[in-house]
């Protein structure tokens, strides 16, 4: 099983990061290869993902800039991706995720998954670039 560190330096404050990542809104903008849909089903988030439809949640703390998401077949799930907003000054700050292979996941699986969640970063990066 592999684990890496992923992360990506963003022109933006750490709470500008922080606010954006963390608001489930805009996950859809972001997370273009995972996340194909997103809707509400009661009280709860639903993702359309290329592993399936799965409940969705984030769980953000601003004190210490973790933001983890939740992305789990049963409405409790436990399972989540490990994310932390810092701050690189006072307009820069880098978005780091502890990326692990689960499982079950081939090589050429994680490989492709990992490559998929680099996108997405790069993405949160535009997002806060100019225009």
């Amino acid at each position: 099983m592999h684990s890496e560190k992923l992360s990506v330096l963003i022109p933006a404050a750490k709470q500008q990061v922080f606010d954006y990542v963390a608001d489930v809104n805009n996950f859809p903008q972001w997370a273009t290869e995972f996340c194909h849909e997103l809707r509400k089903d009661k009280n709860h988030y639903k993702v359309v993902s290329p592993m399936g439809e799965l409940y969705f949640r984030i769980q953000a703390n601003p004190d210490n800039g973790e933001i983890n998401l939740f992305a789990t077949p049963a409405i409790d799930g436990k399972e989540y991706l490990p994310t932390r907003v810092i701050s690189r000054g006072e307009k820069s700050s880098e978005y780091m995720v502890d990326f692990c292979q689960p499982p079950g996941i081939s090589e050429a699986e994680f490989k492709q998954q990992r490559a998929s969640l680099r996108k997405e970063l790069d993405n949160i990066k535009s997002h806060f670039e100019p225009k």
